[in-house]
């Protein structure tokens, strides 16, 4: 589990998509998403880009300080599509974020 604290700025957040323990390549995915559970069961929608030369990679844009919010674990989890007619929507695995508070 990763640990960041309340209200920090400038870091970036990344997932993977994975299937039987290999990288799925989501290049050219539509409908790019993170969804962050808060600790009181809040869900934030967080727009996110595939990140260059990583196939496979979601990434939230950086920080900003009311991202943030709320002392205690986050779930975060991925959601794309990839194709069209049909278009096919999958999710990366759930991840476990430590948000700490921060002293001032």
């Amino acid at each position: 589990m990763a640990t960041v604290h309340e209200g920090d700025v400038g870091v970036d957040i990344t997932l993977q998509a994975i299937e039987d323990g290999a990288i799925v390549n989501i290049t050219g995915a539509t409908d790019r998403f993170i969804y962050a559970r808060t600790p009181s069961g809040t869900v934030k929608t967080w727009a996110a880009t595939i990140v260059s030369g990583a196939n496979g990679t979601l990434r939230f844009r950086t920080l900003l300080a009311s991202d943030l919010d709320e002392e205690g674990t986050w779930t975060l989890q991925g959601k794309f599509t990839l194709g069209s007619n049909p278009a096919w929507t999958g999710y990366t695995e759930k991840v476990s974020l430590l948000v700490k508070s921060a002293l001032a």
